[in-house]
């Protein structure tokens, strides 16, 4: 266990990150489709292909989330981890023709200092083909990623990854080795909600995105589905409030950037 996603068995992540810009992408890889959903609760989310993850929508697995800086720019971000997924075969099949499905959502990094005019076309697409093509078991934290341009109001913010193991084995890291059904995965994801509600003070304004996708894997069945998957719930949410504060604490400080706690408090 490296208290990472990537403890859950099938899953690779990756990351790219332009300091120029002062931005980066994370793609999160599933080695084989996974059954994801979606809860969120900010007033303003940036996020690309959430509505086809409502229990009730007829794709149930997807191939990648990507997580991006950029607000609605990084959303092209998609589009790049796509370009990648297609290029290895990977997809929903119709006919002769797979068509990668890819869900993201965008924080908003756009004040940060970086340079932000690049004309035209954002880099993201081709930072988001950058990562998904450096999808390994391990990958940076903090300062890196889609978390290469975060802040909080007073310290630097970053990427974070946790894991944990339930009372009945499963791994979760928010996605988890567990076969889900879109319904249960739904839960998940609402559960998971209360450990960012737990590190983030207040959470779920109207100019927060607070979008938490669960997935998974599918590797080993739920034994007792009612129990399992409210020892799914807690451990998702304990997770993502730990991954906050390792994204805090393990970031680096920006030129002309607020400071990052371990500046603060060493």
């Amino acid at each position: 266990m490296k208290n990472l996603i990537t403890d859950v068995a099938g899953i690779m992540v990756g990351n790219a990150d332009d300091a120029r810009i002062a931005s980066g992408v994370t793609a999160i890889l599933f080695e084989q489709p996974a059954v994801a959903s979606v809860d969120v609760r900010g007033g303003a989310p940036a996020t690309r292909e959430t509505d086809l993850l409502e229990p009730h929508r007829s794709v149930e697995h997807i191939d990648a989330v990507v997580l991006s800086g950029g607000s609605a720019f990084g959303l092209d971000a998609g589009s790049g981890v796509h370009a990648y997924l297609h290029e290895h075969g990977r997809g929903f099949p119709i006919g002769d023709v797979r068509v990668p499905i890819v869900c993201g959502a965008s924080l908003f990094d756009l004040l940060n200092g970086g340079d932000k005019a690049w004309g035209r076309f954002s880099p993201y697409r081709e930072l988001g083909y950058r990562a998904a093509s450096a999808a390994a078991l391990s990958f940076g934290l903090g300062t890196a990623g889609a978390g290469f341009g975060a802040t909080t109001v007073n310290r630097k913010g970053g990427l974070g990854s946790a894991s944990a193991v339930t009372r009945g084995g499963h791994v979760v890291g928010v996605a988890t080795d567990a076969a889900l059904s879109k319904a249960q995965a739904k839960e998940l994801a609402v559960m998971a909600q209360d450990g960012l509600a737990r590190a983030i003070y207040p959470a779920h304004k109207t100019f927060d995105g607070d979008t938490v996708f669960a997935a998974g894997t599918g590797r080993r069945p739920l034994a007792d589905p009612l129990v399992a998957l409210a020892d799914l719930g807690i451990a998702a949410a304990n997770v993502l409030a730990r991954a906050v504060a390792r994204a805090v604490f393990e970031a680096a400080a920006l030129p002309g950037g607020p400071p990052s706690w371990q500046e603060c408090h060493s």
